[in-house]
């Protein structure tokens, strides 16, 4: 039942979304009168201060509206209406929901660096040395810690494969810690090793451990964690746009059992999952696509060129369809996780 941690997680991240529009909203003077989680149908609602806290049965996200959203003369006319607003101010407000999710993702993982990262510990250790293999006719055992490659400092199995890597074909000095004494053997990394083994012909144990940063540290750690996971998802998204990856999507049900897998390798990878489906959230929310928050700032660029705005009927109607076609997307891609639950 670990897939269920999506819960609080989608919760989490559409209360911190739907939050920004409506405490942007509120600064502005504009009149809120429903903050949302989920779609309709309604299960429950409270209404405090003339604004309807609900609760819907669809968990796909959840809305903020507002008086004069339509942006009808009518309703620009009303006390609090959104569309009175000068646009600057509906812009700051429709995409406020985004720069929320922007900034809970560096804080998701300032609290990873927090609470403690799984880490490797520096100590490459071999676990298995194949029968046959340079690394056994070189005279490596099992126990042997690898500290160093032709010179080179070894502190973790990506730096043992990397400098394995570098020099295959090439006699190539090993430095092992064995009985605690510093022990070098020479052996030459295959350049075709059998199946299944690799170019030494070892297997590699590397302990992790759980490291904790302080605070400053961590929210650091935390931004360029955050930095990093945006630019790779927006290169992502543009390598997918420009045909040179192929595209990858996962719907609710792909995404829940995602999400159960990654709860089983603990909270820090957890909150780290979270922050990347936040950043996701921040992102895909301000595509200019109809029915998404860029879709409705598209439109308010569209009328600061214009100089009017576009018929609030004929807007409505685009991001009808606009919703239409993500519903049905939604549903395609969740109908194809079903089919793939197995293998995800």
């Amino acid at each position: 039942m670990d897939w269920l941690w999506i819960i609080p997680i989608l919760l989490l991240l559409v209360f911190v979304h739907e939050l920004g529009h409506f405490i942007t909203a509120k600064l502005a003077g504009i009149t809120v009168t429903e903050f949302a989680f989920g779609y309709p149908p309604r299960l429950f609602g409270v209404r405090y201060k003339g604004t309807l806290y609900s609760v819907n049965l669809l968990p796909l996200g959840g809305f903020t509206r507002m008086v004069g959203e339509d942006g009808s003369e009518a309703a620009a006319l009303e006390p609090g209406s959104f569309s009175s607003k000068p646009k600057r101010v509906r812009t700051v407000v429709l995409a406020a929901g985004s720069i929320m999710n922007a900034i809970l993702a560096p804080l998701l993982l300032m609290t990873v660096f927090l609470i403690g990262m799984p880490t490797p510990d520096g100590r490459v250790e071999l676990s298995v040395v194949q029968a046959g293999s340079p690394a056994e006719a070189a005279g490596l055992r099992p126990g042997d810690v690898v500290t160093a490659i032709q010179g080179q400092p070894i502190h973790s199995v990506n730096d043992f494969k990397d400098q394995v890597q570098f020099r295959l074909g090439q006699p190539t000095t090993f430095t092992v810690i064995r009985q605690q004494a510093a022990v070098d053997v020479t052996l030459t990394p295959r350049e075709n090793p059998p199946p299944g083994e690799g170019a030494v012909g070892v297997a590699i144990h590397e302990q992790l451990v759980n490291r904790q940063y302080p605070v400053w540290t961590a929210f650091v750690l935390g931004l360029k964690q955050a930095v990093l996971t945006f630019v790779l998802i927006w290169v992502g998204l543009i390598q997918t746009i420009q045909g040179i990856v192929a595209p990858e999507f996962l719907g609710p049900v792909g995404i829940a059992s995602v999400t159960g897998q990654v709860a089983q390798l603990g909270p820090s990878y957890l909150l780290q999952f979270a922050a990347f489906l936040s950043v996701n959230l921040a992102i895909i929310n301000l595509l200019p696509f109809p029915a998404l928050d860029g879709g409705r700032i598209l439109f308010v660029l569209i009328e600061a060129v214009r100089g009017r705005r576009v018929d609030p009927r004929k807007e409505g109607f685009v991001h009808l369809i606009g919703m239409a076609i993500l519903l049905m997307f939604i549903a395609l891609i969740s109908y194809h996780d079903l089919l793939n639950l197995p293998k995800l």
